[in-house]
């Protein structure tokens, strides 16, 4: 596997029996020069608040994010027989001949949530004792703060104790033993029991156990913090300012294929369970309203993922449900939520991503095909939808842009055949769209080697820029592109295993500052980072406690300022080439991009250069010129270098936004590797 040399241009490819290695000729005292275009700034395009997007996904009340939301998965044990996807512990207590099964049938028809699912669970025991079932709650059990449970349960063979309460990972009680309840008949009945722990426990389970001898049903469980409705927490709120966010997307991501936009409305209590792809049952407690309104409160943009799996006519309900007057029979419904005033939307995609569950009644391989018959439809009920309530709409459609430059891409025809079949001329669907979309993530790769990484990663930029500049050559119809996922993924092969533990590391953020850039030197319609809150996996939002800014985060915030301001023509003398082999994940073999990313932009009488190496040890000397005379630096900030694996999980100032010297005006001056830095010029 060859290890990618930095190299100025030209470079000298020397093929060897087992591979090929990229060497190069630099001398350390050239100098890349860049001119900004200074004359008419005012005039110059501003850049779009889109660009600035963060994916905020329907079940990201199950990070912690939502306070008083639902903190219960799979409520209605309805997955408790999957190996994969099972939430509750099962605890049979051995001393007691404690036993746990799970019904499939049968039930409570009428829980305290109103509606009902099939199957429950059985507990017995011959003697007192705890025989339990348990489950690691969504967000975290405050110390002092009082918690609701409602459960439904029957005596299935005479009267019989339950008892409930909050517990840490090692299973011990962090609050009093007190709360008892009797279950005295051979009828479902709800009970509710008030919770109060003494401790507080990021990661804390909750039980439920039966403490008497006999046999117990117990079904629909439900679990929330007194005291308020759902709304995002303070200390998540402040973090989401931090980051400067313009947009938002919801419900986002692959669980928006699985979700039900009706199921997100009205009280918490009445809202049903959907299912996401990965994260089993959920309420959906970051719901439409909660977002929505979350949205207009801070000026964000939202930006609505469709599930074109549904019926048309449930998309074309959500339209009227979002933008109708109150006379509308969803307009009445959206009243009767709580929210007289219809919001101000324009955004909506069709669909996630490419996927074969969009087939429809095509085969697999024709997948696009079958797309486009059901975003066809869906686009023309929500189009009649809104004309007919006067509201101008905004449609997305889904390209294939992840994988489409990959060298194996033809042998995955699901994949290959997706783009041609969306933009056809005749049978497509650009007739029926305002904007195409797609995902891109960083490099779907491994090397063993973390500068040969690195290098891969950083060509993700290059790869999806690349990728659109020749679908709007090949389609000179294509109307603008939006980048509504964007992260890394970094991933070994046989078997493939995706490494969770570099998707939020200090590589990772000079991934998204590749990827950011490049959409906006591209032009790109939006751009929505993957995402706000998985703090297991993408998030850039590091836990649920303090919510601390991970690297992707900090790059994030520091690119968001970008926002609004006039873009200025740049053009770069002697840039350096970066080539890497690629091949095996979603870049092309043999692909070179160039070293540095460069953005200029005014605002206020002051000129903001954003200089992005992406290199990992060539150190470059930078000079800069402006088209009128008189500038002077006023201000350097800078991010990184650092160890590629380093990250803000323990300390949180780790990788920071750090101040630098300014350079002497009109004298180059080194630009690190690994590093974006921004300069703040004056006249």
């Amino acid at each position: 596997m060859s290890t990618p040399l930095f190299a100025k241009k030209p470079t000298y490819q020397i093929a060897t029996a087992l591979l090929l290695t990229v060497t190069a000729l630099t001398s350390s005292a050239d100098t890349t020069r860049i001119a900004i275009d200074t004359n008419k700034m005012a005039q110059q395009p501003t850049i779009v608040p889109e660009l600035f997007g963060i994916n905020s996904r329907w079940i990201d009340a199950g990070d912690g994010i939502v306070k008083y939301g639902e903190m219960i998965r799979d409520r209605s044990f309805r997955l408790q027989n999957s190996k994969t996807k099972q939430r509750w512990i099962e605890s049979p207590n051995p001393e007691t001949s404690g036993k746990i099964r799970y019904k499939k049938k049968g039930g409570d028809d009428s829980p305290w949530g109103g509606k009902g699912s099939e199957g429950f669970m059985e507990l017995s025991q011959k003697s007192q004792g705890y025989t339990c079932i348990s489950q690691q709650i969504i967000g975290t059990a405050v110390a002092g703060q009082r918690y609701a449970l409602n459960f439904s349960a029957t005596g299935l063979d005479g009267p019989a104790g339950i008892s409930a309460f909050f517990v840490d990972n090692a299973f011990l009680p962090v609050e009093k033993l007190d709360n008892l309840v009797t279950v005295g008949d051979t009828n479902w009945g709800n009970y509710e029991l008030t919770l109060e722990p003494d401790q507080t426990n990021e990661k804390g389970l909750f039980r439920i156990c039966l403490v008497t001898a006999g046999q117990i049903g117990i079904d629909e469980v439900r679990l929330h913090q007194l005291g308020g409705t759902p709304r995002v927490s303070p200390i998540a709120h402040q973090r989401i300012k931090e980051l400067k966010v313009k947009s938002l997307r919801w419900p986002s991501g692959s669980d928006a294929d699985h979700f039900n936009w009706r199921g997100s409305i009205g009280p918490l209590r009445y809202r049903q369970e959907s299912e996401g792809i990965f994260a089993a049952f959920q309420t959906p407690s970051w719901g439409l309203h909660e977002f929505l309104d979350y949205c207009e409160k801070n000026g964000l943009e939202p930006l609505i993922t469709v599930n074109v799996l549904q019926p048309p006519e449930d998309s074309a309900d959500l339209v009227e449900y979002i933008l109708a007057p109150s006379s509308t029979p969803m307009g009445k419904l959206r009243a009767d939520n709580g929210r007289m005033k219809p919001w101000d939307v324009t955004h909506f995609e069709l669909g996630n991503e490419p996927t074969t569950e969009y087939k429809a009644d095509r085969m697999s391989w024709n997948a696009g095909k079958g797309y486009v018959t059901l975003a066809r439809t869906t686009a023309q009920a929500m189009r009649e939808k809104a004309l007919d309530i006067d509201k101008a709409i905004e449609l997305k459609g889904v390209l294939e842009t992840t994988f489409a430059l990959a060298s194996w891409v033809k042998i995955v025809p699901t994949l290959s055949r997706w783009n041609p079949a969306v933009t056809d001329q005749k049978e497509g669907l650009l007739s029926h769209i305002d904007q195409v979309k797609g995902h891109f993530y960083s490099a779907f790769t491994w090397r063993n080697k973390d500068p040969a990484l690195f290098a891969e990663v950083m060509a993700g930029g290059t790869t999806i820029t690349t990728l659109v500049d020749n679908l709007r050559t090949q389609t000179p119809t294509l109307p603008a592109f939006w980048l509504t996922e964007y992260s890394l993924m970094i991933e070994k092969k046989n078997p493939s295993r995706i490494q969770i533990d570099r998707l939020n590391d200090y590589q990772s953020g000079l991934a998204v500052a590749d990827l950011l850039m490049s959409a906006i030197n591209a032009k790109f319609g939006g751009a929505y980072l993957f995402n706000l809150a998985e703090h297991g996996t993408w998030g850039v939002l590091a836990n649920n406690n303090d919510f601390r800014l991970r690297p992707a985060g900090i790059v994030f915030s520091l690119l968001a300022d970008l926002s609004q301001q006039h873009q200025l023509p740049v053009s770069i003398a002697n840039n350096w080439e970066i080539t890497v082999e690629g091949g095996d994940g979603n870049t092309p073999s043999n692909f070179s991009y160039p070293g540095l990313e460069v953005i200029a932009s005014y605002r206020d009488n002051q000129v903001f250069v954003y200089l992005l190496n992406r290199s990992h040890d060539q150190q470059q000397n930078i000079a800069i010129d402006f088209a009128t005379p008189g500038y002077e630096s006023v201000l350097m900030e800078r991010i990184g270098p650092a160890a590629l694996r380093a990250t803000n999980e323990i300390d949180a100032n780790n990788i920071a936004i750090e101040k630098q010297p300014a350079p002497v005006a009109n004298k180059p001056f080194p630009l690190p590797p690994r590093s974006l830095t921004r300069l703040v010029y004056r006249q």
